[in-house]
């Protein structure tokens, strides 16, 4: 399966950061061998609180500052 950079790039920066994930979706399919096209990627992480804010400075810290979100969201 072919991952588009920023997805591989994403996946890393969760890693590092040892943020608890799932991929879900269309490339989940794909990986258990039901291929789907989809041009987005789906992530479905734990929602606790300290999960919540960790995900938040995950998601600044890989550029998407302006979603004005915060762990009560």
């Amino acid at each position: 399966m072919i991952l588009n950079q920023d997805f591989k790039e994403y996946i890393q920066w969760l890693n590092e950061h040892n943020v608890e994930y799932l991929i879900v979706g269309g490339f989940a399919l794909a990986i258990h061998g039901y291929p789907r096209f989809t041009q987005d990627i789906d992530f479905w992480v734990w929602t606790d609180r300290g999960k919540a804010v960790k995900i938040l400075e995950v998601l600044a810290d890989f550029g998407f500052s302006s979603l004005n979100l915060g762990s009560r969201n």
